[in-house]
């Protein structure tokens, strides 16, 4: 056998439902099964099964000319677009984060598992600044400045059904893991606009975060500082962190079309 032969992995049925997909890039009006069994030069009577299944998952919908891509594709072309977006958008005030402190800065989101997934990360070049986050890797919601800053505003019913169920695993001898004290946190968040995580995840290491929303008020993001506790716990500094955060997460959140602009005190 020649070693360097490719595997052939091919579905069939897969790959005929995908061709019936395609042909809808360049349609301008609903087709019918005569002309899509034409375009992908498959039997009618495999055209019939396949436009059937893809009716049923919700792909295609019947209408009185033909069929025609359904809403549910709309959804995934927007949260691509969205999560494509939201990066872009972000890059250049992580660049000016890192610019201005030196330290690791981090952009995320909270993915299906609530999970935090790290999409963007500048590392500092101070000494004593390694950290475990990675491009694509993921962190938990409830011990990271960027979870918290997302999770905070969230509806708190859907956020302590997730822990009555999951629980909160102890990272660190600071991690809060009592759901009464996590919700008060939350609250206080919410109210101040940025989160901390106090060496909650990873010890000696303190991490601020601050949320992104969408234009409908929902947290899309979180971009974070973080550093040893020994540099951010500079008071002077600190300050100037939460505001440029909050500044910038705020611009962010603008240029997604945020309308109904929170409002938080203290800075």
């Amino acid at each position: 056998m020649d070693g360097s032969a490719k595997p052939n992995y091919s579905i069939k049925s897969v790959y005929r439902a995908l061709q019936v997909l395609d042909i809808f890039l360049e349609a301008k009006k609903p087709l019918t099964l005569e002309n899509i069994s034409r375009m992908t030069k498959l039997p009618k009577s495999t055209t019939f099964r396949l436009v059937t299944n893809l009716v049923d998952t919700e792909y295609l919908e019947k209408t009185n000319g033909g069929y025609w891509l359904s809403l549910k594709l709309l959804r995934f072309g927007n949260l691509v677009s969205d999560k494509l977006d939201i990066k872009i958008l972000c890059s250049p005030f992580l660049e000016k984060l890192h610019e201005e402190f030196n330290e690791t800065i981090h952009f995320g989101i909270l993915n299906r598992d609530w999970r935090i997934v790290y999409l963007d990360k500048i590392a500092s070049t101070q000494a004593l600044s390694v950290m475990s986050s990675e491009i694509g890797r993921t962190a938990p919601f409830h011990c990271t400045g960027l979870g918290k800053a997302i999770v905070a505003h969230i509806p708190e019913d859907e956020v302590e059904r997730y822990i009555q169920n999951n629980g909160l695993k102890r990272y660190t001898p600071k991690t809060i893991t009592d759901v009464g004290k996590f919700t008060k946190e939350m609250r206080t968040i919410r109210e101040l606009g940025y989160a901390f995580d106090d060496s909650e995840h990873e010890e000696s290491i303190k991490c601020i975060g601050s949320p992104i929303f969408d234009k409908n008020n929902y947290p899309v993001g979180a971009i974070s500082i973080s550093g040893p506790k020994q540099r951010m716990d500079d008071p002077q500094k600190e300050f100037l962190m939460k505001k440029r955060l909050k500044d910038y997460t705020q611009q962010i959140s603008n240029k997604m079309g945020q309308e109904n602009t929170p409002r938080h005190p203290g800075i």
